[in-house]
């Protein structure tokens, strides 16, 4: 005997986990693009177009991962607190002398 979420609940479950990679999975991306290019030296000149170029596949590797998750309260706090630790990085990478 197995205990399946009713269809209206899987649904709904569903579109919160798509909402979590859309939303989150974006400002992840947007950090993450950020931190590497705050990383060099030279700062973000000479790694513009390669952070143009991995920032939909790095989105996109994030929206899947929240699909993968079987709740969408897992999704959204993975999602919040890898925002919050890269965000965090990304504002004291740029308070470093």
């Amino acid at each position: 005997m197995t205990f399946a979420m009713p269809r209206s609940r899987r649904h709904t479950s569903l579109w919160l986990r798509v909402l979590a990679g859309a939303i989150g999975g974006l400002l992840l991306s947007i950090a993450l693009a950020g931190l590497y290019g705050w990383s060099s030296r030279d700062g973000m000149a000479d790694r513009y177009m390669l952070l143009l170029w991995l920032f939909i596949p790095v989105w996109v590797a994030f929206f899947s991962l929240c699909i993968w998750c079987k709740q969408a309260r897992i999704a959204w706090l993975l999602m919040i607190g890898l925002n919050v630790i890269c965000w965090l990085g990304l504002y004291a990478l740029q308070q470093a002398p």
